[in-house]
């Protein structure tokens, strides 16, 4: 949902999640409070100024997040991915066997090392 201000965005979240929370309680299901998460979308300079929502369902505070993972996608408030891509480099970075030598090579060429491993085919 998009709207002017947050404080809109805030109201209209806790009032749909009330009502879907009523529907579930009258279909015999159930949410699970303490895995729901919020996340607020938008530029750098506005997640800045209101980096985060007030968000409640039947009294309890919806805990908001600066980046979520769904479906094993980082994503994060500005939708850059960085998160995600600091997170695949450090995985690849420790994974990617490097041969050792007895001598040492200068930086550029140890570097090199992860090149043919890391190009997809």
């Amino acid at each position: 949902m998009s709207a002017r201000n947050k404080s809109d965005i805030e109201n209209e979240l806790s009032n749909d999640l009330n009502n879907v929370s009523h529907w579930l309680v009258n279909n015999k299901l159930s949410l699970h409070l303490g895995k729901t998460e919020s996340i607020l979308f938008g530029s750098k300079p506005r997640i800045r100024s209101q980096p985060s929502l007030d968000i409640n369902c039947n009294g309890s505070s919806i805990e908001s997040k600066t980046s979520v993972k769904y479906l094993g996608v980082t994503i994060d408030q500005c939708l850059s991915f960085e998160s995600m891509a600091r997170a695949m480099l450090v995985k690849c970075s420790t994974e990617i066997p490097i041969p050792k030598t007895k001598f040492s090579l200068p930086i550029h060429q140890e570097t090199l090392g992860y090149v043919p491993y890391s190009v997809p085919f």
